[in-house]
């Protein structure tokens, strides 16, 4: 994180966002020995969306491959 080391209480923020939004995603899959793994890998892909978005006049195109990546989860059970 780019402000860990001047601003360690936002790091610890930023941590504590990310297990919980990896809970809540794992929470709305069904249960499968690989629900914690994909829960992780589509955490991970939701984050790469959001930075992509910033950086976007537009978040649909981050959106849509967020999009393809869960539709390709979903595909590949």
């Amino acid at each position: 994180m780019e402000v860990g080391g001047t601003l360690p209480q936002a790091l610890e923020i930023s941590r504590r966002h990310k297990r919980d939004m990896t809970a809540a995603i794992r929470a709305l899959m069904p249960a499968s020995r690989t629900a914690k793994a994909d829960a992780q890998a589509l955490a991970r892909a939701v984050d790469g969306a959001i930075v992509a978005a910033q950086f976007s006049d537009s978040p649909a195109d981050a959106l849509k491959t967020l999009a393809r990546v869960v539709s390709r989860g979903q595909h590949n059970d």
